[in-house]
């Protein structure tokens, strides 16, 4: 399937698209870079903390426990690819929790971009695409297929 890049429009070449809307769909490292500016989100992690002590949703908090080995090969690519491009993130270090105290935990948050990114390479779990479009309307969240990184990592 043929679909443009959300950024300059050329064409990227994907088999088997699911036509997620807020997917990170670029041709190039150097539209990635641009797609993050572009979508920077307006509210830091604190403030977003200071929220949650206030009794206001969504709730966002640091995570106690770190596990290396989930990673996944996506998810391993794409920290070699932000390494790369010298843009600094954090690895499922914060989850988020919505009115209906659904708690959710995105794999990569980088600072500089207020934005979250969920990294999918393949099919999705039951009920993870639901849950990945409840927390999207709440936070800054975007999500990133294997195929799209692994274009990116091989990018000269």
């Amino acid at each position: 399937m043929i679909i443009p890049c959300k950024v300059c429009g050329k064409d990227i070449d994907i088999k088997k698209y699911k036509g997620i809307q807020k997917s990170i769909l670029v041709c190039s490292r150097e539209c990635f870079v641009l797609f993050l500016e572009q979508n920077r989100g307006n509210v830091p992690i604190g403030e977003l903390l200071e929220n949650f002590y206030k009794n206001k949703t969504p709730a966002v908090f640091s995570n106690a426990v770190f596990l290396a080995d989930s990673r996944s090969q996506a998810e391993r690519d794409l920290m070699k690819l932000l390494k790369d491009l010298d843009i600094k993130y954090k690895y499922e270090t914060y989850s988020v929790m919505n009115t209906a105290k659904k708690i959710y935990l995105p794999d990569f948050y980088l600072p500089e971009y207020n934005l979250f990114i969920e990294v999918k390479d393949g099919l999705w779990e039951q009920g993870a695409y639901a849950k990945f479009s409840r927390f999207s309307k709440i936070i800054n969240l975007y999500l990133m297929e294997g195929k799209i990184i692994r274009r990116l990592l091989n990018e000269k």
